[in-house]
């Protein structure tokens, strides 16, 4: 099935990975690889590649206790980057979030390190994604064209 793609981020994500990732052919590399996994995630349930909150690396991190609408990708170069995504079929469009951008080092297969600088970026990307639960209007959102 084909999907409108609508990839926004909350503005101090968008600086972080505009600052890690400064080459555009990069950046279209990462994108692209976000909306296959998210994609094939809707489409076959393949969970291969995207984190939910109750998969057992997220055991000691604040996601285990987050909603269940929270995921998260691995990139390349020790990266892992937080979203959520709202599929809405009836008008063919996925909206992802970009939430949270991070460095992780994994101690064993599934034992994520955080440092406490990314550690509060989690925490500030779960804390906006309750915010939207709880039905407040957002307007701190940047889109990616």
């Amino acid at each position: 099935m084909a999907y409108e793609l609508n990839i926004h981020f909350l503005p101090k994500v968008k600086k972080q990975f505009d600052k890690f990732y400064k080459n555009s052919k990069t950046k279209a590399q990462v994108f692209a690889k976000i909306e296959k996994i998210v994609i094939s995630f809707i489409d076959n349930n393949d969970n291969r590649y995207i984190f939910t909150p109750d998969d057992p690396i997220f055991k000691h991190c604040v996601l285990s206790y987050a909603e269940s609408t929270i995921f998260a990708i691995r990139l390349p170069e020790k990266k892992l980057i937080l979203l959520t995504i709202d599929n809405d079929p009836i008008f063919e469009q996925v909206l992802i979030y970009l939430i949270a951008f991070c460095s992780v080092t994994f101690d064993a297969p599934h034992s994520p390190s955080f440092s406490p600088k990314d550690y509060n970026n989690i925490l500030s990307g779960v804390h906006f994604v309750q915010r939207v639960i709880n039905g407040e209007e957002i307007e701190d959102i940047e889109s990616e064209a």
